[in-house]
């Protein structure tokens, strides 16, 4: 029997992710249900929306022992960010999925009140989560990712490409 190195991440069981999936949501919603006192949330907190975060983490953790990727141990523990193999503005995402679904679709670009009063006033999204959502889309304009090849030396392989990701996902966009 061998034993681990110190620090080195424990094995793998896919029943613990799944029981946390369950637990942390529905402990949230159901504590948020019993103080703002809507049964209907702590009910809904102990089974859809427990149940369906369990059931996603399940499902996800299946798939990936299937198709793993970082299962070599000198990777454990490493940060790495992904980028597809290209990079995209928003006027030309706006045109490829306009080209796929066969109908213009228009591209607007709210500047940062005018999105977080969209986010807030039309959308209902509580204001503290609205002014998070508007740093994070500041960010990605100011910080632009750049496209590397860390996923290709990670996994093997190259990135699926957003026409692939999007023609095989269609569907969802219509």
């Amino acid at each position: 029997m061998s034993k681990k190195a110190r620090g080195a991440p424990g094995r793998f069981a896919l029943w613990r992710e799944v029981l946390a999936a369950y637990a942390m949501p529905a402990v949230t919603a159901g504590l948020g249900g019993a103080v703002t006192r809507q049964p209907h949330l702590v009910a809904a907190a102990l089974t859809t929306i427990g149940g369906t975060s369990a059931l996603v983490t399940a499902a996800l953790g299946t798939a990936l022992r299937r198709r793993p990727v970082l299962t070599r141990p000198e990777l454990a523990g490493g940060t790495y960010p992904l980028t597809g193999g290209r990079a995209y503005s928003y006027p030309e995402l706006t045109t490829l999925l306009g080209g796929l679904l066969g109908r213009p679709i228009r591209y607007l670009d709210p500047g940062p009140s005018e999105l977080h009063a969209h986010l807030v006033g039309r959308a209902g999204m509580p204001g503290w989560l609205a002014t998070h959502v508007v740093e994070i889309q500041q960010l990605a304009v100011v910080r632009r990712e750049t496209p590397d090849d860390t996923f290709r030396r990670l996994a093997g392989r190259a990135p699926r490409t957003l026409e692939a990701f999007l023609g095989e996902n269609l569907h969802r966009f219509r």
